[in-house]
């Protein structure tokens, strides 16, 4: 979005403006300067920055942390933008001089939906479509491809087939399993990997099979139970 001084809305922001109309999204209420933002909520330790904390930079400008890498945003005088940077740049790193924490109570508005949650609410969506061997959606599926159509609609690539996803992201002890991730089978239509699902709590997980096409199922039937092979974290 364009720089405007002044401005607090799509349409052009200033570095405070931004924050302003940012944190608003959420019932957050900022002061409207970037000086009186300084001073909100709690300090913190650049050591601890994470998403969402408001960082204080010597030219004046406050900027809104980004998700990852030591990301920044602001709205930008001198590129004319709204843009993002990096606080491992020697440039910016020069210029930070603290940042800030608003408390969760801050924030009126519900949060936003975590990432399995927004998986788990695609994967449901699909609830009755039937199974093809081979397929990948969205009309029809089979159990590896209903994963990976589903992962890859939040942007999280995986393999193709069971055998595969059997090894994708990070292995987690089953007793640690939880909402998002993919569950691994073996031994149901064939002798060893077979089949995947994804976990959606409570020992419940929803998956694409021959008979019920893209249904929920239970790890507490003696079937399913007793093929579990292993439990795999996808999401970052």
């Amino acid at each position: 979005m364009p720089f405007r001084f002044g401005g607090e809305s799509p349409d052009g922001f200033d570095a405070s403006g931004r924050l302003v109309y940012v944190f608003g999204q959420f019932g957050a209420s900022l002061p409207r300067t970037t000086a009186k933002q300084a001073t909100v909520g709690a300090g913190v330790a650049r050591a601890n920055l994470r998403a969402g904390d408001i960082v204080r930079f010597a030219s004046g400008s406050s900027r809104w942390t980004g998700v990852g890498q030591n990301g920044v945003v602001w709205a930008s005088p001198s590129a004319g933008a709204v843009r993002q940077a990096s606080l491992a740049q020697a440039s910016v790193s020069s210029l930070y001089r603290g940042a800030r924490r608003l408390p969760e109570s801050a924030f009126t508005l519900p949060p936003r939906p975590d990432t399995a949650t927004l998986i788990l609410a695609t994967a449901e969506e699909y609830l009755g479509t039937p199974y093809v061997f081979g397929a990948d959606g969205p009309e029809s599926f089979d159990c590896s491809g209903f994963t990976r159509f589903v992962f890859a609609q939040h942007d999280i690539a995986i393999p193709r087939t069971s055998i595969n996803q059997a090894s994708a992201g990070v292995r987690v002890a089953i007793a640690k399993r939880r909402k998002g991730d993919i569950l691994v089978f073996v031994d149901t239509w064939r002798p060893g990997i077979s089949h995947v699902g994804i976990y959606m709590g409570e020992g419940q997980f929803i998956h694409a099979t021959t008979r019920e096409g893209v249904s929920y199922a239970n790890l507490s039937s003696t079937y399913w139970g007793t093929r579990l092979h292993s439990v795999r974290r996808v999401i970052p």
